[in-house]
């Protein structure tokens, strides 16, 4: 197990990643979350997990058919990021903040 720090798409704060590895494979789980809007992030053996204010994005590279799929929910993730920053920055911070 280690940590490491990054910072948060959102609002900039300080997002605290632990990562747990195995030997042969690598990293197998990742887990963060600003202390700051409630960003958070998940990697558990290929699932990837997005959250952040209403939105949750949850994904394996397994499910896509095609580069046509990834790159709408991407683009839909993308989206709700800049809008969620957008939020963030007029002060809207409540609208963030999931409880």
């Amino acid at each position: 197990m280690g940590t490491y720090e990054t910072t948060c798409p959102i609002c900039g704060g300080k997002v605290i990643v632990e990562y747990y590895t195995e030997d042969s494979v690598g990293v197998v789980e990742e887990y963060g979350n600003c202390t700051r809007c409630n960003y958070s992030t998940e990697f558990a053996y290929g699932s990837y997990g997005v959250y952040f204010g209403k939105h949750e994005f949850t994904y394996s590279y397994s499910i896509f058919d095609n580069n046509n799929e990834r790159a709408r929910l991407f683009t839909k993730m993308r989206r709700a990021e800049f809008m969620a920053k957008r939020n963030w920055r007029k002060g809207l911070r409540k609208h963030l903040i999931r409880k």
